[in-house]
């Protein structure tokens, strides 16, 4: 992610795409903290 880049940016760009990315639907992506863990393991489908 080039964050660097987006500090240079005026406050208006930047209201401007955060304006837009409210605008994108919601998507569903679960997210596992902690992969490793047994519990989690356990859940995997085994390949």
């Amino acid at each position: 992610m080039p964050w660097l880049a987006y500090t240079r940016l005026p406050d208006d760009d930047l209201k401007a795409i955060f304006a837009y990315l409210r605008t994108l639907p919601a998507i569903a992506n679960p997210v596992v903290a902690h992969p490793d863990t047994p519990e989690e393991k356990l859940r995997q489908p085994r390949q």
